[in-house]
């Protein structure tokens, strides 16, 4: 769709768990996301395509949402029962990102998304 798409460098020792793609009627909206495990740890990376008006809904804990701007988009980083999770926009893509492994950077595996740039 004419946006770039780069993938974040996964830490040592995730290796592949799940894989999905699903397209949401009635706007045709498109969800794909990839899941990593190590032993009882989990991170996921994912993107939604919106062909209308952004739905997602997100649960937080009580802490606050921290803004991080970086490679010049703002990304919404938040706890969300148990993980450390990060949601930004570009264009009509919503990207998301959460990991329950308290030893990764959350935001290390942001900025190696725009690594290659």
């Amino acid at each position: 769709m004419g946006q770039s798409l780069y993938f974040p460098q996964i830490p040592e020792g995730f290796f592949p768990y799940n894989c999905s793609y699903f397209v949401i009627p009635p706007n045709f909206d498109a969800d794909w996301s990839e899941s990593y495990i190590r032993g009882e740890e989990y991170l996921t990376f994912g993107l939604t395509i919106y062909h209308g008006s952004p739905w997602a809904h997100y649960s937080k804990d009580d802490g606050p949402v921290e803004e991080y701007v970086y490679h010049g988009i703002t990304h919404y980083i938040f706890g969300n029962e148990g993980t450390a999770t990060a949601v930004w926009m570009v264009e009509d893509t919503e990207y998301y990102m959460w990991v329950t492994d308290e030893t990764v950077d959350i935001k290390q595996l942001l900025r190696s998304i725009y690594a290659s740039e």
